[in-house]
């Protein structure tokens, strides 16, 4: 049965020494949050989604006990304009809904046709290519509005791959029924878009039909069941340079000092620090889902190479590869635009419009209150206050690419070798997809 619980976020241990909204990657599950009093039992769902389901944003999927929870927020907070989705639902959570997945299907049918003239963008990419920059620029339009990071599609896409593996997802025993299958999967991500869609739409003052979600680098693995969901949405490829992509990553492990990364570099190189556990402390700074192409058998990884610099080269191979595959099998779907990153960098509002109308959102920049809101954006660093700003505390206000060059020939090194071994198509780190927009 669903229920309603009053909850709070979760105390977090001060020996553990962790800032629990700087979590950013962390999968957002069921005991995130304290509880705060007595559930209290919905009976019947559909008519309460009905009445109050604007209230609720979908928040997470617990397998194990195959519901949905959804969180209310404070009512004066637009969880959207917050970095990272999660971490807005984390910090402002007021209330948990769970409801069971077999309830889902009919929860979505009853808000569908509130919601039937929506439209929906999937942006995927690669991290780290200006992303961030592209989700704030379309909130300010006033026809479309994007979301960072929605964390149930993570949460589904991971568990898709397990199951494909043989394997159970979270802490579940069995494999739930709805991902036995692909047509049950599939039916699942509509419901779930469908109640994403409901809830931004519902509560945003625009009105604004077309909604952007920007997905999670690892989610392009699941982007066939989510065409198969959505074959009516436009989709978004984001990428840039390899070796760039992953300097800029390491830059935020090491907290932009260079000093403290070379360092580390001498120390790779050097016999003794040759194990596996002398690069743990790096690879705990990583997402659990920048592994998932690294530690692929078929790759042989050295112990040695198994270190954080490694696993962002594979990370970014394989989400190209994979962008590649996906716009060589089905064009159709993938990709209506492709830009790189120095296109954002070199010519800014003019390559972001460019790439909006390729994926059917235009603007009126004669509009001087359009020109003013985008060119504001653009000004200045989009991840300012955020974790993963690289950035220096000074140039945040007035952004610039990095001057400095951290990677060099050890670096290129590694990236050359584990081309050798993987043997893929996309075997440079400067390589062009197709049709891309510089």
């Amino acid at each position: 049965m669903a229920f309603l619980r009053s909850v709070k976020l979760k105390d977090v241990d001060p020996a553990l020494d962790v800032d629990a909204e700087e979590e950013s990657d962390d999968i957002n599950n069921w005991d995130d949050f304290d509880a705060v009093g007595e559930d209290r039992p919905v009976g019947d769902v559909i008519s309460f989604m009905k009445e109050h389901g604007h209230e609720f944003s979908p928040y997470a999927v617990d397998w194990a006990r195959e519901t949905v929870l959804f969180v209310r927020t404070q009512e004066d907070v637009d969880i959207k304009e917050h970095f990272y989705l999660q971490l807005a639902q984390r910090t402002y959570v007021q209330e948990l809904l769970s409801i069971p997945i077999s309830q889902l299907q009919a929860v979505a049918d009853a808000v569908a046709e509130k919601i039937a003239d929506v439209q929906n963008i999937f942006v995927y990419m690669s991290a780290r290519c200006g992303s961030t920059l592209v989700v704030k620029a379309t909130n300010v339009l006033p026809s479309a509005m994007a979301v960072d990071g929605p964390d149930v599609y993570s949460i589904i896409a991971l568990a898709y791959d397990q199951v494909q593996e043989g394997k159970s997802p979270g802490d579940a025993s069995k494999i739930p029924d709805v991902l036995l299958n692909r047509e049950s999967t599939i039916a699942f991500v509509k419901n779930i878009s469908t109640l994403y869609n409901y809830y931004f739409f519902s509560n945003d003052v625009q009105r604004r039909s077309t909604i952007m979600y920007k997905f999670k680098s690892h989610v392009i693995t699941f982007a066939k069941v989510l065409a198969e969901a959505h074959p009516e949405a436009q989709t978004l490829f984001m990428y840039r340079d390899g070796m760039k992509m992953a300097e800029s990553s390491i830059r935020l492990n090491h907290g932009g000092c260079k000093k403290d990364y070379d360092t580390w570099v001498e120390g790779m190189k050097s016999e003794k620090w040759k194990r596996r556990q002398h690069c743990e402390d790096n690879l705990d700074l990583m997402p659990e889902y920048y592994f998932i192409f690294g530690d692929d058998p078929k790759l042989k990884t050295p112990p040695h190479d198994a270190h954080q610099v490694y696993y962002y080269m594979t990370f970014w191979l394989g989400v190209m590869q994979k962008a590649l595959d996906l716009h060589r099998e089905d064009p159709e779907h993938f990709f209506r635009a492709v830009i790189n990153y120095r296109a954002l960098v070199d010519r800014k509002e003019e390559a972001f419009l460019e790439m909006m109308e390729k994926i059917g959102v235009t603007l009126d920049l004669d509009d001087t209150e359009n020109k003013a809101a985008l060119a504001k954006v653009f000004h200045k660093d989009s991840q300012s206050g955020t974790v993963i700003t690289s950035h220096k505390e000074e140039e945040k206000e007035s952004w610039k690419p990095h001057a400095d060059v951290w990677f060099g020939e050890w670096e290129r090194r590694i990236f050359n070798n584990i081309v050798k071994r993987a043997k893929l198509e996309v075997n440079d780190p400067a390589f062009v997809f197709p049709d891309t927009i510089f």
